[in-house]
């Protein structure tokens, strides 16, 4: 990894790499990609060990635009005109991810810190705003939740939306599905 944390501190070269590889950077960096399999793009953020990334992500029901701040590996998940947010830490997220896989190998809207991109990369001076959490938005623990669907999923992604209903009815409903692919 740390060959991979080196090569990406190159000036404006285009790299491959995971988000993971992204946050170990020792350098304050601003990352961009396009990802025309996924129908993704985004912009992220590292500097002093933080993390900051705004992504959109394209359907055939519009466009979906949703942000994420990782600092102290506390990660903050939010979309945009939401009122409600979500807040985990990476391993749990990692965690998640990795039996989500496991379950339903076919499943690809999942968060995947592991998923090599290509990036475009050039220092940044460091804007410490940009990690700043936003003040009109409600951030829900959803560590437990998640474990939650770990621990109930059976090989059925469906299990997984279900535990979507737990949450208040709602913009939290909504990001839960919309993070799960439901």
């Amino acid at each position: 990894m740390q060959d991979q944390a080196t090569t990406m501190n190159s000036n404006d070269e285009g790299t491959r790499g995971s988000l993971k590889d992204l946050m170990s950077l020792a350098q304050n960096q601003e990352c961009s990609f396009v990802d025309s399999e996924s129908k993704s793009e985004g912009t992220v953020f590292v500097a002093q060990g933080n993390m900051r990334g705004d992504f959109e992500v394209t359907s055939e029901t519009g466009t979906l635009v949703s942000h994420v701040i990782v600092k102290n590996d506390e990660m903050y998940l939010w979309m945009d005109d939401a009122e409600d947010g979500f807040k985990t830490t990476l391993s749990a997220v990692e965690d998640a991810a990795e039996e989500i896989s496991e379950s339903s190998p076919t499943y690809s809207n999942s968060v995947d810190l592991n998923q090599d991109v290509d990036y475009s990369c050039k220092p940044w001076a460091g804007d410490n705003s940009k990690f700043v959490l936003p003040s009109n938005v409600t951030f829900e623990d959803f560590a437990a939740m998640m474990e939650e669907v770990s621990g109930s999923m059976q090989g059925e992604l469906n299990v997984s939306c279900e535990a979507c209903d737990n949450l208040p009815a709602g913009d939290a409903q909504t990001q839960c599905k919309t993070a799960l692919g439901c």
